[in-house]
């Protein structure tokens, strides 16, 4: 027995954490406490045992209630970290780690428990903290970026279909206009040449036709630059019209699945959906198969989703196992769906179908009128 008691005098006095044993009752004292003592915190274990006070003495002013409140409600399960003072006036952590006594009352009598200095930890958990909160500045700097990069973008697109739409009335109102005088001046002097073999006659029809075509293909352009339908009666009309103009240009059937729909939306959520179906289309390639145009309303009419599929003619030459938000020509579709808040997904199946799927929330100012 007084073998084993000195080694474990040794090992507990050559240990590197401090080892004590604090009596509460009948009156306060420090019963042990190991020599390290002194090289953590500059006393002496005689001046513990001298002075029952002292360990209360050097902890940190600021921390001293969690320490009575620690024993007060018994939290002997977790450890308990605080400052103290060294001797020589610096500040160290200090973790305690305690197990208490009870009489065969069940009355606490003495703390039993391990000390050991955690400051350097500290230091490196302050330098961590640290390093997070620069993580984090830099985190909201870049959101703030990020966001005011979608802002600029969401309004360089706004400002690219008002000058859309100001090139088409243009072409519309102006030179179309134009055209058609001088397709009225062309039918008077038709008129007045009586010859109706002569070359000048046949030169004046020849001078109709390709007026004619140039009117018809300064109508295309105003149309492609900005439908009046996508503003006059709503994004369906503009859709309709659209796939109707690409089944007879291309002569690929084209299935429609568009109800109306119960929400006016907003000029940014109908001119994305419209473009992007409007490149959809422009990129379909391939033969065999229809493609497939369809509008939606989902989540009790909080969202507008729009969905084409191609058929299993392919985008682009795109494959249904390749396809993917990252490759061409899917990136800038998507990069425009989300300049409005929407997302867009690609998908495909065995089959060989590729499906483009739009998602936009309907905010509550939308949910108005039919659109």
């Amino acid at each position: 027995m007084r073998k084993s008691e000195e080694r474990f005098r040794l090992l507990v006095e050559h240990a590197r954490d401090i080892v004590y044993r604090f009596r509460l009752t009948p009156t306060a004292s420090v019963e042990y406490i190991s020599p390290v003592v002194f090289e953590i915190s500059g006393h002496t274990p005689g001046e513990f045992y001298a002075d029952a006070n002292l360990a209360i003495a050097i902890t940190h002013p600021h921390d001293r209630s969690l320490v009575d409140n620690y024993i007060r409600d018994g939290e002997f399960g977790r450890p308990l970290v605080v400052r103290c003072l060294h001797k020589d006036g610096s500040t160290i952590w200090i973790e305690h780690r305690c197990l208490p006594i009870y009489d065969p009352a069940e009355n606490l009598i003495a703390i039993e428990g391990i000390a050991r200095e955690v400051s350097e930890n500290r230091h490196v958990l302050s330098s961590l903290e640290q390093h997070n909160d620069t993580l984090q500045e830099e985190v909201a700097r870049r959101r703030r970026a990020e966001d005011l990069l979608r802002s600029f973008s969401s309004k360089t697109v706004g400002y690219q279909e008002e000058e859309r739409r100001r090139v088409a009335r243009e072409l519309h109102d102006g030179v179309n206009q134009l055209l058609c005088a001088v397709g009225f001046g062309l039918d008077a002097a038709s008129r007045d040449l009586r010859d109706r073999e002569s070359e000048a006659f046949h030169s004046l029809e020849q001078s109709r036709q390709l007026l004619d075509s140039s009117i018809s293909e300064i109508r295309r352009i105003s149309h492609n630059l900005r439908p009046g339908l996508l503003d006059d009666l709503g994004l369906v009309p503009a859709l309709r019209s659209l796939t109707e103009e690409f089944e007879k240009r291309t002569g690929i059937p084209i299935r429609l699945v568009l109800p109306e729909l119960d929400v006016s939306l907003v000029f940014e959520t109908k001119t994305s959906i419209y473009r992007i179906v409007q490149e959809a289309l422009n990129i379909v390639g391939g033969k065999g198969g229809s493609v497939e145009v369809a509008l939606s309303l989902c989540d009790g009419n909080r969202a507008i989703v729009a969905e084409i599929t191609d058929g299993g003619r392919g985008f682009a030459g795109s494959h249904y196992q390749t396809a993917s938000l990252e490759s061409e020509p899917f990136e800038s579709m998507s990069e425009r769906a989300g300049l409005v808040g929407g997302s867009m997904t690609v998908d495909g199946s065995p089959e060989g179908y590729t499906r483009l799927t739009l998602r936009f929330l309907v905010s509550s100012t939308e949910m108005e009128g039919a659109g």
